[in-house]
């Protein structure tokens, strides 16, 4: 298994085993909405809404990530089309620059 799940599991572990010995009644007061629940109902929302925080920045990191491999993918292959025309522009060279000094060796 991968070290980062194994860590998130036990993260998890801990976070459930804390909210249900703080399983006592709160008050939950937001802007003009007030409300009676247990905290460690309320703990594990606010564990849940932080993974899922989490899990969109980590989404937003890997979609960039992705366009920029697509990108350099695309980069490397031109790059190795321009190698190939290259090298058989350097093979053309070649060639003509033997006829050059063959014909220079017959004499005239």
């Amino acid at each position: 298994m991968d070290w980062k799940f194994v860590l998130a599991l036990i993260f998890a572990l801990i976070v459930a085993v804390f909210a249900l010995q703080n399983a006592g009644a709160v008050d939950i007061s937001f802007l003009t909405f007030e409300l009676t629940i247990s905290q460690a109902l309320v703990i594990l929302i606010s564990a849940v809404f932080g993974a899922l925080v989490v899990l969109l920045l980590s989404l937003v990191r890997w979609i960039k990530g992705q366009a920029k491999l697509k990108n350099l993918s695309k980069t490397v292959t031109g790059l190795e089309q321009e190698n190939k025309q290259l090298r058989m522009k350097l093979e053309h060279l070649e060639i003509v620059e033997n006829e050059k000094i063959d014909l220079e060796k017959i004499p005239h």
